[in-house]
Protein backbone atom coordinates (compact mmCIF):
# COMPACT_ATOMS: atom_id res chain seq x y z
CA UNK A 1 0.00 0.00 0.00
CA UNK A 2 2.93 2.34 0.66
CA UNK A 3 3.96 2.28 -3.02
CA UNK A 4 0.48 3.35 -4.08
CA UNK A 5 0.33 6.04 -1.39
CA UNK A 6 3.67 7.51 -2.51
CA UNK A 7 2.60 7.50 -6.16
CA UNK A 8 -0.72 9.18 -5.47
CA UNK A 9 0.84 11.80 -3.20
CA UNK A 10 3.35 12.55 -5.96
CA UNK A 11 0.55 12.90 -8.53
CA UNK A 12 -1.45 15.17 -6.22
CA UNK A 13 1.54 17.43 -5.58
CA UNK A 14 2.36 17.66 -9.28
CA UNK A 15 -1.28 18.42 -10.04
CA UNK A 16 -1.34 21.23 -7.47
CA UNK A 17 1.83 22.68 -8.98
CA UNK A 18 0.25 22.40 -12.44
CA UNK A 19 3.14 20.21 -13.54
CA UNK A 20 0.90 17.41 -14.87
CA UNK A 21 -0.95 18.66 -17.96
CA UNK A 22 -4.71 18.20 -18.07
CA UNK A 23 -4.48 16.02 -21.17
CA UNK A 24 -2.60 13.37 -19.16
CA UNK A 25 -5.32 13.35 -16.48
CA UNK A 26 -8.18 13.45 -18.99
CA UNK A 27 -10.53 10.51 -18.47
CA UNK A 28 -8.71 9.38 -15.32
CA UNK A 29 -10.80 10.37 -12.34
CA UNK A 30 -8.84 9.88 -9.12
CA UNK A 31 -9.82 13.16 -7.46
CA UNK A 32 -13.00 14.16 -5.67
CA UNK A 33 -14.89 17.40 -6.30
CA UNK A 34 -12.52 19.32 -4.02
CA UNK A 35 -9.44 18.03 -5.81
CA UNK A 36 -8.39 15.54 -3.16
CA UNK A 37 -7.33 11.97 -3.86
CA UNK A 38 -10.29 9.59 -3.54
CA UNK A 39 -9.55 5.87 -3.20
CA UNK A 40 -13.25 5.01 -3.42
CA UNK A 41 -13.24 5.89 -7.13
CA UNK A 42 -11.36 2.63 -7.77
CA UNK A 43 -12.72 -0.89 -7.59
CA UNK A 44 -9.55 -2.34 -6.12
CA UNK A 45 -5.94 -1.73 -5.22
CA UNK A 46 -4.51 -3.05 -8.49
CA UNK A 47 -6.69 -0.75 -10.58
CA UNK A 48 -5.59 2.23 -8.52
CA UNK A 49 -1.92 1.20 -8.72
CA UNK A 50 -2.05 0.64 -12.49
CA UNK A 51 -3.75 3.99 -13.05
CA UNK A 52 -1.10 5.80 -11.02
CA UNK A 53 1.61 4.06 -13.02
CA UNK A 54 -0.08 5.12 -16.24
CA UNK A 55 -0.15 8.77 -15.19
CA UNK A 56 3.47 8.82 -14.08
CA UNK A 57 4.52 6.80 -17.12
CA UNK A 58 2.99 9.43 -19.40
CA UNK A 59 4.99 12.24 -17.84
CA UNK A 60 7.74 13.65 -20.07
CA UNK A 61 11.21 12.80 -18.78
CA UNK A 62 12.42 16.38 -18.40
CA UNK A 63 11.17 19.69 -17.03
CA UNK A 64 12.88 22.87 -18.20
CA UNK A 65 14.22 25.18 -15.48
CA UNK A 66 14.78 28.92 -15.64
CA UNK A 67 18.41 28.35 -14.65
CA UNK A 68 20.75 26.13 -12.69
CA UNK A 69 23.04 27.71 -10.13
CA UNK A 70 26.43 26.54 -8.90
CA UNK A 71 28.06 27.57 -5.63
CA UNK A 72 31.58 26.45 -6.48
CA UNK A 73 30.92 22.75 -5.97
CA UNK A 74 29.59 21.76 -9.40
CA UNK A 75 31.17 20.98 -12.76
CA UNK A 76 29.97 19.80 -16.20
CA UNK A 77 32.02 18.43 -19.07
CA UNK A 78 30.18 18.08 -22.36
CA UNK A 79 30.86 15.73 -25.28
CA UNK A 80 31.44 18.69 -27.62
CA UNK A 81 35.03 19.02 -28.81
CA UNK A 82 35.66 22.69 -29.56
CA UNK A 83 37.24 23.88 -32.80
CA UNK A 84 38.25 27.36 -33.96
CA UNK A 85 35.15 27.45 -36.16
CA UNK A 86 32.84 27.32 -33.13
CA UNK A 87 30.72 30.15 -31.79
CA UNK A 88 29.28 30.00 -28.27
CA UNK A 89 26.31 32.05 -27.07
CA UNK A 90 25.78 31.74 -23.33
CA UNK A 91 23.38 33.48 -20.94
CA UNK A 92 24.61 33.78 -17.34
CA UNK A 93 24.31 35.89 -14.20
CA UNK A 94 25.47 36.04 -10.57
CA UNK A 95 29.10 35.29 -11.47
CA UNK A 96 30.83 35.48 -8.12
CA UNK A 97 34.25 33.82 -8.08
CA UNK A 98 37.30 35.56 -9.44
CA UNK A 99 39.75 33.71 -11.71
CA UNK A 100 37.29 30.86 -12.25
CA UNK A 101 36.00 29.89 -15.71
CA UNK A 102 32.42 30.30 -16.85
CA UNK A 103 33.26 28.03 -19.77
CA UNK A 104 36.51 26.63 -21.06
CA UNK A 105 37.99 24.48 -23.79
CA UNK A 106 41.58 25.28 -22.96
CA UNK A 107 44.53 22.93 -23.39
CA UNK A 108 47.43 25.31 -22.72
CA UNK A 109 46.71 28.09 -20.21
CA UNK A 110 49.51 30.30 -21.55
CA UNK A 111 48.79 30.36 -25.30
CA UNK A 112 45.99 28.01 -26.36
CA UNK A 113 43.08 29.54 -24.47
CA UNK A 114 39.39 29.28 -25.26
CA UNK A 115 38.24 30.66 -21.96
CA UNK A 116 35.42 32.82 -20.62
CA UNK A 117 36.17 33.69 -17.02
CA UNK A 118 35.59 36.15 -14.19
CA UNK A 119 38.67 38.14 -13.19
CA UNK A 120 38.90 41.27 -11.03
CA UNK A 121 35.09 41.65 -11.05
CA UNK A 122 34.88 41.62 -14.83
CA UNK A 123 34.19 38.98 -17.46
CA UNK A 124 37.28 38.18 -19.53
CA UNK A 125 37.30 36.42 -22.89
CA UNK A 126 40.68 34.81 -23.66
CA UNK A 127 41.28 33.69 -27.23
CA UNK A 128 44.89 32.70 -27.65
CA UNK A 129 46.90 35.50 -26.05
CA UNK A 130 44.16 38.10 -26.56
CA UNK A 131 42.07 39.27 -23.62
CA UNK A 132 38.71 41.04 -23.84
CA UNK A 133 36.86 42.41 -20.85
CA UNK A 134 33.34 43.40 -19.70
CA UNK A 135 31.93 44.37 -16.30
CA UNK A 136 28.70 43.99 -14.28
CA UNK A 137 29.23 40.30 -13.66
CA UNK A 138 26.25 39.91 -11.29
CA UNK A 139 23.76 41.09 -13.90
CA UNK A 140 22.21 38.76 -16.45
CA UNK A 141 24.09 38.88 -19.77
CA UNK A 142 23.98 37.00 -23.05
CA UNK A 143 27.57 36.68 -24.21
CA UNK A 144 28.65 35.62 -27.68
CA UNK A 145 32.23 34.53 -28.38
CA UNK A 146 33.74 33.56 -31.72
CA UNK A 147 37.49 33.65 -32.22
CA UNK A 148 38.49 37.19 -31.19
CA UNK A 149 34.92 38.45 -31.44
CA UNK A 150 32.98 39.31 -28.32
CA UNK A 151 29.38 40.50 -28.11
CA UNK A 152 27.51 41.30 -24.92
CA UNK A 153 23.73 41.58 -25.11
CA UNK A 154 24.07 41.88 -28.92
CA UNK A 155 26.51 44.82 -28.64
CA UNK A 156 29.91 44.22 -30.25
CA UNK A 157 32.79 44.69 -27.81
CA UNK A 158 35.50 43.43 -30.14
CA UNK A 159 35.61 42.24 -33.74
CA UNK A 160 38.58 40.09 -34.75
CA UNK A 161 38.26 37.18 -37.22
CA UNK A 162 41.80 35.88 -36.87
CA UNK A 163 42.24 32.16 -36.26
CA UNK A 164 44.61 31.53 -33.34
CA UNK A 165 44.42 27.69 -33.43
CA UNK A 166 43.63 27.72 -29.73
CA UNK A 167 41.07 25.02 -29.11
CA UNK A 168 43.23 22.00 -29.95
CA UNK A 169 40.41 19.42 -29.78
CA UNK A 170 39.42 20.05 -26.17
CA UNK A 171 36.04 19.28 -24.62
CA UNK A 172 33.80 22.19 -23.68
CA UNK A 173 33.51 22.50 -19.91
CA UNK A 174 31.18 24.59 -17.74
CA UNK A 175 31.40 25.99 -14.20
CA UNK A 176 35.17 25.55 -13.89
CA UNK A 177 38.55 24.55 -15.27
CA UNK A 178 38.48 20.93 -14.08
CA UNK A 179 36.56 18.90 -11.53
CA UNK A 180 39.15 19.88 -8.92
CA UNK A 181 40.23 23.42 -9.73
CA UNK A 182 38.90 26.92 -10.41
CA UNK A 183 35.23 26.09 -9.86
CA UNK A 184 32.84 28.95 -10.58
CA UNK A 185 29.74 30.14 -8.72
CA UNK A 186 27.10 31.39 -11.20
CA UNK A 187 23.70 30.92 -12.82
CA UNK A 188 23.42 29.35 -16.28
CA UNK A 189 20.26 30.03 -18.30
CA UNK A 190 21.12 28.84 -21.80
CA UNK A 191 24.03 27.87 -24.05
CA UNK A 192 24.11 27.47 -27.84
CA UNK A 193 27.08 26.11 -29.78
CA UNK A 194 27.35 26.83 -33.50
CA UNK A 195 29.82 25.39 -35.99
CA UNK A 196 30.02 27.17 -39.33
CA UNK A 197 26.66 28.81 -38.47
CA UNK A 198 24.97 25.44 -37.83
CA UNK A 199 23.50 24.86 -34.36
CA UNK A 200 25.18 21.68 -33.12
CA UNK A 201 24.33 21.88 -29.40
CA UNK A 202 21.75 23.71 -27.32
CA UNK A 203 22.01 23.24 -23.57
CA UNK A 204 19.07 24.19 -21.37
CA UNK A 205 18.73 23.77 -17.60
CA UNK A 206 16.49 20.87 -16.69
CA UNK A 207 15.26 18.44 -14.07
CA UNK A 208 15.02 14.74 -14.85
CA UNK A 209 11.50 13.91 -13.67
CA UNK A 210 12.40 10.28 -12.99
CA UNK A 211 15.83 10.49 -11.36
CA UNK A 212 15.40 13.96 -9.84
CA UNK A 213 18.83 15.02 -11.20
CA UNK A 214 19.36 18.71 -11.92
CA UNK A 215 21.61 19.52 -14.87
CA UNK A 216 21.46 20.54 -18.52
CA UNK A 217 19.91 18.84 -21.52
CA UNK A 218 21.26 19.15 -25.05
CA UNK A 219 17.99 19.39 -26.96
CA UNK A 220 19.81 19.01 -30.30
CA UNK A 221 21.54 15.72 -29.44
CA UNK A 222 19.24 14.58 -26.60
CA UNK A 223 22.14 14.21 -24.17
CA UNK A 224 21.73 14.89 -20.46
CA UNK A 225 24.71 16.32 -18.58
CA UNK A 226 24.76 16.23 -14.80
CA UNK A 227 27.10 17.55 -12.15
CA UNK A 228 30.29 15.49 -11.95
CA UNK A 229 30.74 16.42 -8.26
CA UNK A 230 28.71 15.49 -5.20
CA UNK A 231 26.79 18.65 -4.32
CA UNK A 232 23.69 19.21 -6.52
CA UNK A 233 22.96 22.34 -8.52
CA UNK A 234 20.47 24.86 -7.17
CA UNK A 235 17.40 24.73 -9.41
CA UNK A 236 15.64 27.80 -10.75
CA UNK A 237 11.88 27.89 -11.16
CA UNK A 238 10.24 25.24 -13.33
CA UNK A 239 9.09 26.48 -16.75
CA UNK A 240 7.42 23.57 -18.57
CA UNK A 241 7.87 20.01 -19.74
CA UNK A 242 10.42 19.42 -22.49
CA UNK A 243 8.65 17.54 -25.29
CA UNK A 244 9.45 16.22 -28.75
CA UNK A 245 13.25 16.09 -28.54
Amino acid sequence: MSELKERLEYILEEKKNKIIPNNILKGINIFDIEGNLDFTLFNDYEQCLNTSKKIIGNLPQYTQLEYIESDGNQFIQTEDIITDDDKVIITVSNIKKSDAPILSATSDWSTQRFLLTNYNNGINWFYGNDTLYITNVLEKHTIEVYRGNLKVDEVTVSNDEKNRNVANKTYLKLFGQTEKSRLQSMRLYDLKLYRNDELISHLIPCKNNFSGEIGVLDIVKNIEYNNKLNKPFIAGSEIDYINDI
